[in-house]
């Protein structure tokens, strides 16, 4: 088979359907898209063997740096799009919509109930068997849960649609309330004392260069730190009690999607690490200043933020330079290899553990 083919098939072997494998294997960040880095990381984590660098040419067919389902599985996007389409038709949102399947909100809804529900909103029923199958996200066939229906990403309720909330809604939301107001606390913390989140972690939070902290070494860093705020109501908004760790990803999603994006770029246009600092320091100077800097990302794509990237990556430690420089210590933490990608022996390549805080949780 094709190169599309032979991955989709691998995604059903290890999944069920390539919507399952999207999920749980490639999209774990929820953001809807997959970066280059990201997806050779998740691939070569199932055991996929084939070239990743020519799979993921004819993925993103448009060359616009990411990939999502609709490229992965088409049809099943489709489904998928039509369903949430239909949902705004009926002026539902995610809560309201779900009420028609549970009236508890709890528990399973099952494939008949789920069926039955969506034939009375006009869908047919061969699509609405497809749609559970893209939605039942446990492979057990047991039934959607609330979990598997946020997925979706159907719009919250517009204006109007009262919800009456259970006793434990309501504590679910305090909850939720009380852990953002601890991490906004807390991002703000790091703000005012590393200039950004992302300097903190690496200088800060995640000296070890891990990827990841534990919740004994979030504890102490908040000491240190002077938080005064809740501690287990940040590790709680951070983990949702359901992981041992905590990732850059989880504090910054979108400083570490952008730190993401930067680091598969330059894999994807240089390969490894050592040509990339080739044309960012042509001279051999060991030290690379913003303007050369500036021009490097404009040929990774005018869309990326030197100004941005550069105060992240450069961790102004390097005393004979302190006006502001990058050096290569800076961007070997971004994990990009130093080896071409098919020099490499799949399970050799970490990645960089780094990277584990941007791409999120693989379990």
């Amino acid at each position: 088979g094709t190169p599309v083919e032979n991955f989709l098939d691998l995604l059903r072997r290890r999944f069920g359907n390539a919507v399952r494998g999207w999920r749980r294997c490639l999209d774990t960040r929820r953001r809807g898209a997959v970066y280059f880095m990201e997806f050779v990381r998740a691939l070569w984590k199932e055991g996929y063997e084939g070239n990743c660098r020519g799979l993921w040419l004819c993925l993103d067919a448009n060359q616009c740096g990411k990939i999502t389902l609709a490229e992965v599985d088409p049809p099943a996007f489709r489904d998928l799009l039509m369903l949430v389409s239909r949902i705004q038709q009926l002026n539902l949102g995610r809560r309201s919509a779900w009420d028609q399947f549970s009236k508890t909100g709890l528990g399973l809804v099952t494939k008949d109930s789920f069926v039955a529900r969506l034939l009375d909103w006009r869908i047919e029923e061969e699509v609405a068997g497809r749609l559970f199958s893209w939605v039942e996200m446990s492979g057990r066939g047991d039934g959607v849960t609330w979990e598997d229906w946020c997925l979706l990403e159907v719009p919250e309720d517009p204006p109007g649609n009262d919800h009456q909330m259970t006793d434990a809604e309501k504590r679910e939301a305090c909850r939720k309330e009380a852990g953002g107001a601890a991490a906004s606390a807390f991002v703000a913390l790091l703000k005012r004392k590393y200039g950004t989140v992302v300097r903190a972690w690496r200088m800060r939070l995640d000296r070890q260069k891990l990827g990841r902290i534990t919740k004994m070494e979030l504890v102490r860093h908040c000491q240190d730190l002077g938080y005064e705020g809740s501690v287990t109501s940040l590790w709680d908004h951070y983990t949702g009690e359901k992981r041992s760790h905590v990732t850059l990803n989880d504090i910054d999603a979108k400083a570490a999607s952008q730190v993401e994006i930067f680091a598969s770029r330059v894999v994807w246009r240089h390969g490894t690490l050592d040509l990339a600092w080739k044309e960012l320091d042509p001279r051999g100077a060991d030290v690379v200043h913003f303007n050369a800097f500036s021009r490097f990302c404009t040929g990774l794509g005018e869309d990326l933020d030197a100004n941005w990237l550069f105060r992240n990556l450069s961790m102004y430690e390097h005393s004979k330079f302190r006006d502001g420089t990058i050096v290569l210590s800076d961007l070997e933490w971004l994990g990009i290899p130093r080896k071409p990608l098919d020099e490499i022996d799949h399970w050799g390549w970490r990645v960089a553990d780094a990277v584990v805080g941007f791409s999120g949780d693989h379990k």
